[in-house]
C-alpha cells in the first residue's frame, strides 16, 4: 500500500468514527431524559408499594446520598434510599425503605447483572420479604437473620450488605435514632 492510500483509509476511518460518535451523542441526549423519567417512575412505584398510605414524597440529599422521604399527615412516616453493593455479576442497585423507627418496610431490586436462575433469585418477593421488620440495631449478616440463596452466596450477601448500609445511612443521616 502506498502512503497516499493509507492516508485516504485513515481519513475515511476518522470520518466514520466522528459520525458514529456524533450519532451516539445525539442518541444519548435523546434517550437520557426518557431513562431518567422511567427511573423516577420505578422509584415512585416502589415508594407507593412500601408506603401505600403516603400523602407526599420529598427528595432530600445529605452528603451526596439521596433520600426519598415519606410524609403522612405532615409527619415523616418513612425514608428510603438507593444503594448499590457489589454482587457476583456487578453492582446491584436496590432501594431500601424504613419506617420512622428505622425498621425495614421494604426492599426492591432496581437493577442487577446477576446470573439468571441463581443470583437473579435476589429479586424474588418471597426472599426479599425476610428483610421486613429488621432494624439497624441488628447485625443482619452476623446474626443470620436472612437465608442465603443456595448457589448465590455472593449475590445474597451483597443484598444483605446493601440493606445494612441503607439502614445505617437512613438512621445516621436522616432519622437520627
Amino acid at each position: 500500500m502506498k502512503l497516499n492510500d493509507l492516508l485516504k483509509l485513515g481519513g475515511v476511518l476518522m470520518v466514520v468514527a466522528a459520525l458514529s460518535a456524533t450519532l451516539l451523542g445525539f442518541s444519548n441526549s435523546y434517550t437520557d431524559p426518557i431513562i431518567q423519567e422511567r427511573r423516577m417512575e420505578q422509584l415512585e412505584n416502589s415508594m407507593f408499594e412500601f408506603f401505600p398510605e403516603a400523602e407526599e414524597f420529598i427528595i432530600d440529599e445529605i452528603d451526596e446520598q439521596e433520600y426519598y422521604v415519606v410524609k403522612t399527615e405532615g409527619e415523616v412516616s418513612g425514608v428510603a434510599t438507593v444503594v448499590d453493593p457489589g454482587g457476583y455479576g456487578g453492582r446491584i442497585e436496590m432501594m431500601v425503605a424504613a419506617d420512622a423507627e428505622g425498621t425495614v418496610s421494604g426492599v426492591d431490586i432496581l437493577s442487577h447483572a446477576e446470573t439468571p436462575g441463581l443470583g437473579s433469585e435476589i429479586e424474588e418477593p418471597e426472599w426479599l420479604q425476610q428483610f421486613i421488620g429488621l432494624s439497624a440495631s441488628q447485625d443482619i449478616m452476623g446474626e443470620e437473620k436472612v437465608d442465603i440463596i443456595s448457589g448465590a452466596t455472593v449475590s445474597s450477601e451483597a443484598v444483605i450488605e446493601g440493606v445494612e448500609l441503607a439502614l445505617d445511612n437512613i438512621v445516621e443521616d436522616y432519622l437520627g435514632n
